[in-house]
């Protein structure tokens, strides 16, 4: 009963900031590249640095297909996902290669070698990565990048569409059953199912003229999703620039 119960709310949890983050958008100050400076365990370390990188993407309101700011259809619903993602500035990959040479035991050349393999993978001299995570408790063609247009938009309205997109497969979990609560008269009953996939999301790092895409007096980065076959919805999240500190 006590593992009924702690499953029953986690996915409840689950649940609740799927649906919050229909009707909230995410806004985080970064620092591009500060010194990394975290206290705890190389996996505290990885995941307090992660956190400070990670937007959830919410609603906005008249969010239809037009890719113009401040304009949108008034058909537009809640955004049907959760999108978890993460700027992966050079602190959150040096805090995860910190993490995982430690998990793994791995000596100083060996890390080093496995950040080098990371960088020439994803291609980061060229690109600047963002890791999504994207989930649903609706339809899960609802996690189908195809029927979305995705960009990055900056303070001066430029707009970048991603270069590569890599989807990774999708998983599906189910729970059903019942749960007693200390406040109800009765036992309720959870029929609930969860989808979720992991995507990479490449943009260019440098303009057609050579200028970097992340400059210093950046002041915002957006990522848009706008939800355009089967659908009208618009979601977003801000990474909020700040040289300063």
């Amino acid at each position: 009963m006590k593992r009924l119960i702690v499953l029953c709310g986690m996915l409840l949890f689950h649940l609740v900031v799927s649906q919050c983050s229909k009707y909230a958008v995410s806004n985080k100050v970064v620092v591009p590249s500060a010194p990394l400076q975290t206290s705890g365990s190389t996996e505290e370390a990885f995941q307090e640095v992660k956190s400070k990188w990670t937007v959830f993407l919410g609603s906005v309101r008249g969010g239809g297909a037009t890719r113009t700011m401040g304009q949108g259809s008034a058909r537009g619903g809640p955004f049907p996902i959760m999108v978890r993602a993460t700027l992966m500035d050079d602190q959150v990959i040096e805090a995860g290669i910190r993490y995982y040479g430690d998990m793994a035991s791995m000596a100083f050349e060996e890390t080093g070698n496995f950040k080098q393999r990371y960088r020439d993978r994803h291609e980061l001299d060229k690109f600047i990565l963002i890791e999504a995570q994207l989930e649903t408790s609706a339809a899960e063609n609802y996690l189908d990048l195809s029927r979305y247009t995705i960009f990055l938009q900056d303070d001066q309205r430029n707009q970048l569409d991603p270069v590569r997109i890599v989807e990774k497969p999708l998983s599906t979990t189910h729970f059903e059953g019942t749960m007693n609560e200390a406040s109800s008269r009765r036992p309720f009953f959870i029929d609930m199912t969860n989808h979720m996939k992991n995507a990479f999301l490449y943009f260019p790092r440098y303009d057609y003229y050579g200028n970097p895409t992340i400059n210093e007096g950046l002041e915002y980065l957006k990522l848009v999703f706008l939800l355009d076959v089967g659908g009208s919805a618009r979601g977003e999240g801000i990474w909020i620039f700040n040289s300063d500190k």
